[in-house]
This record gives structure tokens, sequence and C-alpha cells, in this order.
């Protein structure tokens, strides 16, 4: 699989590039410490999601999976989410999750281990429609639980429906209407109450349902990050250089820093943001 060259001489520094899962397709994003450049569109049709690890890029359309830094077509068919740890890319769609190494191959419903309840019940599995996957960090799916994706399928027994999840140092994150959870040592913490969208940089940021609602994680603390905008927030990220977002209506947020510009793009319909 190719790969992107994220970092070129841009404005006297390094430049990074962004990418947007949107309504026109993928879009890209030049982006320099807190400075926001050019942006375009690299591949047309609906995207519906993105994502971006050690230099591979991969995205979710509603036609097929696309990978690499050419976008190419990987066979695959249309999906709703998609994930990589920088090797292996994850997809999913309504027949559940497949991986990605030169050929897809599902993984089987029927190899998913489940957790037991505080009573030692046993979870009972996904049914045969396989597993309705929301988002992917690494090898972490957000579906009706956590599940770790190996070989087979480990459920980690979230005690809400995540809507998103996010690994750092070991642990795990998810993003639940019932606020933030942290997975440690087994058990799961709340972290943040109050409805949470987005969870991302491996843990350090989350978001809920408007950009009011931007918090960042210094070491057990939280603290509410005040944006210079409004409305829905759709995705976050965080590089070596900065911390970027971008808003669902298509304004991108950068901060070096220094504090937190903004610019609109026009690019509406944004679902995901990724650095690879």
């Amino acid at each position: 699989m190719s790969t992107i060259e994220e970092k070129r001489v841009y404005a006297g520094g390094e430049r990074t590039t962004l990418y947007l899962a949107c309504g026109l397709g993928v879009a890209s994003v030049s982006v320099s410490d807190d400075l926001i450049g050019e942006f375009g569109v690299e591949a047309r049709g609906e995207a519906r999601d993105v994502a971006g690890r050690d230099g591979l890029l991969v995205a979710a359309t509603g036609e097929d999976v696309l990978v690499g830094a050419d976008l190419e077509e990987s066979g695959f068919g249309g999906a709703r989410a998609v994930g990589t740890d920088g090797e292996t890319v994850l997809a999913a769609d309504e027949d559940g999750i497949a991986r990605y190494d030169g050929a897809w191959e599902r993984v089987k419903v029927s190899d998913v281990r489940q957790p037991s309840d505080d009573e030692g019940n046993v979870r009972q599995p996904p049914d045969d429609r396989g597993i309705e996957v929301k988002r992917f960090d690494g090898a972490l799916a957000a579906g009706e639980d956590v599940y770790r994706v190996g070989e087979g399928l480990e459920s980690l027994g979230c005690p809400a429906e995540p809507n998103d999840v996010s690994l750092g140092e070991g642990t795990a994150f998810a993003a639940t209407d019932d606020g933030l959870y942290r997975l440690e040592s087994g058990e799961w913490e709340r972290e943040l109450a109050g409805p949470c969208g987005r969870v991302a940089a491996g843990g350090d940021l989350a978001v809920g349902p408007d950009a009011g609602d931007f918090w960042g994680r210094a070491g057990t603390r939280w603290e509410r990050i005040d944006l210079p905008v409004s409305g829905p927030v759709a995705d976050a990220v965080r590089t070596g250089e900065g911390t970027y977002a971008v808003t669902e209506s298509g304004t991108v947020l950068a901060n070096a820093g220094d504090g937190w510009r903004s610019r609109e793009t026009g690019l509406r319909g944004v679902r995901a943001l990724a650095a690879p």
C-alpha cells in the first residue's frame, strides 16, 4: 500500500495534510502549525469516514473503500466506517467487519468473546446481521459495545453503547450518550458526564453535541476548551504541530499553542477528520 508524505516545507515551517470525509468526497486541507492553507477534493462521491496512521490513509464511501495516497479502490464495496493501525485496514458495512492486507477477509461474528455481567451471566453475542460498527481507532471498534479486533473479536463490556472509541497508551476510551468512559484495569470508569459524540487523540480530546462541549485532558484533569465557533464539531485530531478540529459545516480550526484560528472551507456534511 502506498503511503503519504505528511510534512513538507510550507510558509517557513512544516506542512501537514488533514483529510476530511464530507458530502463532496474526501477533501484535503493543508495546515502548518496554526496556519490553515489550501484545500481541495481528492476523491469525489459522498465520503462516510476517513482514517489514517503512520502515513497510511483509508476512506469509506458509498461505493468502495479507498486506500493509500492515491485513494485507490480496494474492491470492498460501500462501507460505513474504516480504521487502520498503519499496516492493516479495517472496514465495516451492514454485514460486519472485514480486514484488508492486500485482500479482504471477514472477521466472523462467531469469534466474538463475550464478557460476563455482574451476576456472572455471559452476554448474548451479536446476531447474524453482524456488528453495526460506527467508528474504529486502530484495532478498536465502536458498535453495540467496544470490540477489540484481532483474529476474532473481543467484547470489552462498555456500560453504554459507544459512539466512538480511542486508544491511547494501552488505555481504551469510549464516547457515549451517557458520557466519556475509560477502561482501567479491566473496569470502565466514567471520565465526563453528558453526551459525548467523539473521543480522539488517544483519549486526550472529547467532543460533545456542540462546540461549547469540547474538552481536553491534561493528566487526570479535563478542561473545557473554548472554540471560536458554534455548532456541532464533527471530529478532532492532534499532531506534533498542534490540535485541529472541524465542524460539520466545514469550518477547520487550528491551535498550535497561541489560541485558535479558523477558516471556513465550504465543505458541508463533514463526518470525520484524519491526519495520517
